[in-house]
């Protein structure tokens, strides 16, 4: 076990922002070389570096050049950072100031405008109080809205739970169950949120989908949500419209009224992982959030002929998240500009390596996650390296220092 100090600031030569799954982990399981990465990059620091570094010029470790950026999230920064330590072995190398989630930025830069408003949360249902967490006051997750409107949900067990305790007095949650007569008097959401990848697709589609109709009431609208059922022609593009009631006219007014509120109320969906597919140990892409988005926008341009209005996207490679990295890393160094060298490891040639050629950044591609090839590098988003592992990544970029030390760089 290795013993960092933990002082604020790194040496202001290089830094070294790593993703993580598939190149650390696959499935919260360390990768073999990464294990031996890390004790190349401790063990080069000790025996190359800091013999040519005076304390007064560079009094910190390399574990201070050391940040993490990565599209998975579902825990706290400081949570995800322990548990780094833990399975690296590691005394306070990941530390919770240079761990960014794919959910950091939203949580630190919708704060102020979202903080005591109703938030519905889509997230998995082993997720913790991250919102919270972030100082959100107002949050709902899916399973606890799922629960609160089981006539939403017809296909789900935990509705269908819920559905039983209705006829059971003895087991119903006090206060938790919505009836239909109370629909409009709930509290509207006022955006949506999704942290990560849902544990049940159809029910947050559905929530979703529901929600972005209504004026954040869900249910509560000036249509009929029984009438608005109607199926696509597909080899016209046009849409046939059938109900059990037959009368086509009223339902075509009905979806007419209802399309219009969604545009009145504009309820923002914010993603926060545009990836489609991640690496886990399994080989062969795994989908993630972005594979849900996709689903989402195809189900409600289906249903209602029209795109969602109102989508905002954050997460690698967009430039929104790696301007927000640069910044809270300045603060952290409490610097202007960033260490002239920025090295960005990472295995998802469209997320990790396109994000970081756009960002300035030396980009190296390792071939233990998403880049599986037999190319020697990504034909749409090219490295500037590309390596096996994240062992033979810190090799090259402690070598290449070195050399920049001894040329006074």
């Amino acid at each position: 076990t290795f013993t960092m100090s933990t002082d604020s600031s790194p040496s202001p030569n290089f830094l070294i922002i790593s993703d993580v799954d598939g190149v650390l982990i696959h499935d919260n399981n360390p990768i073999p070389n990464a294990l031996h990465g890390f004790k190349t990059l401790l063990q080069r620091w000790h025996d190359d570096f800091r013999p040519h570094l005076s304390r007064e010029e560079h009094p910190h470790d390399i574990a201070h050049c050391f940040f993490t950026l990565t599209n998975g999230g579902g825990q706290t920064e400081q949570q995800r950072s322990t548990l780094m330590n833990q399975l690296f072995e590691l005394d306070d190398f990941f530390h919770h100031e240079r761990t960014f989630l794919a959910h950091t930025v939203i949580g630190r830069q919708f704060l102020e405008e979202f903080r005591d408003k109703k938030i519905l949360v889509i997230s998995r249902d082993t997720m913790g109080n991250v919102l919270e967490h972030y100082g959100f006051t107002n949050v709902e997750y899916i399973w606890d809205f799922v629960e609160k409107h089981p006539y939403m949900f017809p296909y789900s067990s935990s509705a269908q739970q819920e559905f039983g305790k209705r006829h059971d007095k003895g087991k119903q949650k006090e206060g938790r169950f919505v009836p239909l007569d109370e629909l409009c008097k709930q509290e509207p959401i006022e955006a949506i949120m999704v942290l990560q990848n849902p544990s049940n697709w159809n029910d947050a589609a559905q929530a979703i989908c529901d929600i972005l109709v209504s004026d954040g009431r869900v249910g509560c609208n000036k249509y009929n949500p029984r009438f608005d059922f109607y199926s696509p022609k597909r080899s016209s593009g046009e849409s046939s419209l059938t109900n059990s009631t037959g009368n086509g006219e009223q339902l075509e007014s009905n979806i007419a009224t209802h399309r219009g509120s969604a545009h009145e109320h504009n309820i923002p969906l914010i993603f926060c992982n545009p990836d489609l597919t991640y690496s886990g140990e399994f080989r062969g892409p795994r989908f993630t959030q972005g594979a849900f988005k996709v689903t989402v926008q195809a189900l409600f341009k289906e249903l209602h002929g029209r795109e969602i209005t109102n989508i905002q996207q954050f997460g690698k490679p967009l430039e929104t998240t790696f301007s927000f990295v640069k910044r809270e890393i300045q603060k952290h160094l409490a610097c202007e500009t960033l260490p002239e060298r920025v090295y960005f490891i990472g295995d998802n040639p469209r997320s990790d390596i396109h994000g970081a050629n756009n960002a300035g950044m030396f980009s190296i591609l390792v071939r233990t996650g998403c880049f599986q090839s037999d190319e020697d590098n990504d034909l749409e988003h090219p490295a500037q390296l590309v390596c096996d592992d994240f062992d033979s990544a810190v090799a090259f970029i402690m070598e290449r220092e070195l050399q920049f030390l001894h040329r006074g760089q």
